[in-house]
This record gives structure tokens, sequence and C-alpha cells, in this order.
């Protein structure tokens, strides 16, 4: 007999929030049987200071993997240099690069214990006055990728379903 604990609350709380401004999103298209190449080209970038903030890999179709790469500002220029330096054009289908926007990330004691935090947190935003470009969500912390000057805001409106103890 195996025994299941969920942990519930009617306002999830958090360790804090944290914003960044001024971030690059580079969203970049490439097929999924070049993954072993783009993880060993990201895990490089990360190892010489890329200031990632968040890498997340999606799939399109089953053929096609989104990489999403939020980094500082100052480090999309030298990453999308080291791109079109190290990588051959077949290895990518696409690139799309927005500049100067936010990101919002915030980590939870009890995350991995309860369902339902993404959806939570997707939930409270009112998606006619923000502009979500990624988000991803790993065991205990939530990571929203939102328009420029849009993080406070964002962070106003999670505040119905989360807070900080």
């Amino acid at each position: 007999m195996e025994t299941i604990a969920v942990y519930w609350e009617p306002v999830i709380r958090v360790y804090g929030f944290d914003i960044r401004k001024n971030i690059s999103l580079i969203e970049l298209d490439v097929l999924t049987k070049h993954m072993a190449y783009w993880g060993e080209f990201i895990t490089t970038e990360a190892e010489n200071s890329c200031n990632f903030i968040m890498v997340l890999a999606q799939y399109i179709d089953p053929n096609i993997l989104r990489l999403c790469i939020a980094m500082q500002n100052n480090g999309e220029v030298p990453f999308r240099q080291s791109l079109e330096d190290k990588c051959k054009k077949e290895y990518r289908l696409s690139i799309r690069i927005h500049k100067q926007i936010d990101a919002l990330f915030f980590h939870g004691p009890h995350f991995q214990d309860r369902y339902g935090i993404a959806e939570a947190a997707l939930r409270s935003l009112d998606h006619d006055k923000i502009t979500l470009y990624s988000a991803g969500c790993t065991g205990t912390s939530v990571y929203l990728i939102v328009g420029n000057g849009q993080a406070a805001l964002a962070k106003k409106m999670l505040a119905k379903s989360f807070k900080v103890p």
C-alpha cells in the first residue's frame, strides 16, 4: 500500500519574487535530431558566463524543438555571435530575438508537494494587460518572461494566488 500526501493552501506561499529588467529572449527552432549538438552548445555557453536566466525546450512538432533562452541583455550579442560563429546554418531553422523585456521568477517551499502551481500563476495574470513571451515551471520555481516594464504589474496580479509570508 502506498500513501501519497498532498499539500494544499488557499494562497500559495513563496520565498519571494525576483524581477530582472532589460533581458533578451532568444527563440531558436532546431531539429530534434540535432538536440545533442544544441545541448552541448548551450552548456558551453552557460559555462562561458552568458548570464542565462532561463533555458526552456518546447516541442513544436515531433521534428522541431523550440529553445527559449532568456539572458541579461549584455549577454545577447556575444551569444548571438557565438551562434553565428559556431553553428552551421543547417543546425538551426529559425531564430527570433526579443529585446528589452522583463523576467519574473519565484520559488516556493511546497511546489513539489502540490499540483496546480503553473496553472495558478497563469490564471492570475490578466492576459489583456500582460504580454507573456514564455513561461516555465520546475519542481520549485516558476519563470515568466513578460513585456517591457510589465514584471511589476505581473507580480501585483500574482498576489491573488501567491504570497510571501
